[in-house]
């Protein structure tokens, strides 16, 4: 199973249990899955800075059901779980850009003195 079909298993998981805030924070992100360097399995959760904020959040319940749902469907308890904060998946900078002042345009003019 890929890393793909895994982030589809686990947001089915998530939905079917009624974790919708879980499952959405989860869809903002992209999930790798791979054998951990010891055993196990190294998961990496790569997302804007909700998701990153929330799922590293260690009192976060959307946390505990997004690793629920990895075990489940990964089916191990031996999870290296990681997230990490991704500017490139974060487009609120798009809505927050509309209402800064815009920028003062400088013309300048140049003499050639020789």
């Amino acid at each position: 199973m890929d890393s793909t079909e895994i982030a589809a298993l686990v947001l089915g998981y998530l939905m079917e249990g009624g974790e919708e805030e879980a499952a959405e924070l989860f869809t903002q992100c992209e999930l790798s899955v791979g054998p951990g360097i010891f055993n196990g399995f190294d998961v990496v959760l790569l997302g804007p800075r909700k998701p990153y904020e929330v799922f590293n959040a260690a009192d976060s319940p959307f946390r505990d059901q997004a690793l629920d749902a990895l075990r489940a469907v990964i089916n191990s308890s031996d999870l290296s779980f990681t997230v990490r904060y991704s500017a490139k998946n974060d487009t609120s900078w798009r809505q927050q850009s509309t209402s800064l002042p815009s920028s003062t345009v400088i013309e300048a003019e140049y003499t050639d003195l020789t």
